[in-house]
């Protein structure tokens, strides 16, 4: 088995929201500490 993983254009899609959703937490939460 090797290091690549092949993704669906469906998984890639699922991995990116997730991403941008996890992203935009951090963004909220680093917005809270400044305050």
């Amino acid at each position: 088995r090797t290091g690549i993983t092949v993704l669906t254009a469906e998984e890639g899609r699922k991995i990116e929201l997730m991403y941008q959703s996890v992203m935009a937490l951090t963004e909220c939460i680093a917005g809270e500490v400044d305050q």
